[in-house]
């Protein structure tokens, strides 16, 4: 696993240094692939899939960072939006949404509130995965992947109004589908 993401600001630096040193390049090659890769692997259920397009992810970064301008847009809403259009080309490449994953094997003597927390993940991704693309996306960015409402509104390219109206329909939908699992 990589090391934890570093603020924008981090980013920004090291995305300057990266275009000309390869040690900045690793440096942010691992900051960013627990970010990449939990974006993509939440939108395909697949390991094997979301491996793939951080992959592509990483070629993509790397071919675009000649052209990155620090003071045009934050490193990550540039990264997300590479992220994003792999993933639209994916969908459009493979005509798939995938369904959610079961629950994986549980090891014998795992506490009960680790199976309860599972199961509960569980539900709601299963419940994440019937909402629109678009309700899927800002509660990826927003909850999951922790950006800010005007991170997110740069990422999906939408006013921050837009995309805090898109967030309370979307948590709206999720307490409906969840409320009627629960009955």
């Amino acid at each position: 696993m990589g090391k934890p993401l570093l603020p924008d600001e981090e980013l920004k630096k090291l995305a300057i240094r990266a275009k000309r040193e390869k040690k900045a390049l690793a440096e942010l090659f691992d900051s960013l692939f627990d970010s990449i890769y939990s974006f993509f692997f939440y939108r395909v259920s697949k390991p094997e899939e979301a491996e793939d397009l951080t992959q592509a992810f990483f070629l993509k970064m790397i071919e675009a960072l000649g052209g990155y301008r620090p003071s045009e847009v934050p490193f990550m809403a540039w990264c997300q939006k590479i992220a994003r259009n792999l993933l639209i080309d994916h969908y459009r490449q493979t005509k798939t949404f995938y369904p959610p994953e079961v629950i994986s094997q549980l090891p014998n003597g795992r506490a009960q509130k680790e199976i309860e927390l599972e199961e509960k993940r569980a539900v709601l991704y299963k419940a994440l995965k019937t909402l629109s693309v678009d309700y899927q996306e800002v509660i990826l960015l927003r909850f999951l992947l922790g950006f800010s409402v005007k991170e997110t509104a740069e990422i999906m390219e939408r006013s921050v109004n837009a995309v805090k109206l898109l967030q309370f329909r979307a948590l709206k939908a999720m307490r409906k589908i969840l409320g009627e699992e629960s009955e």
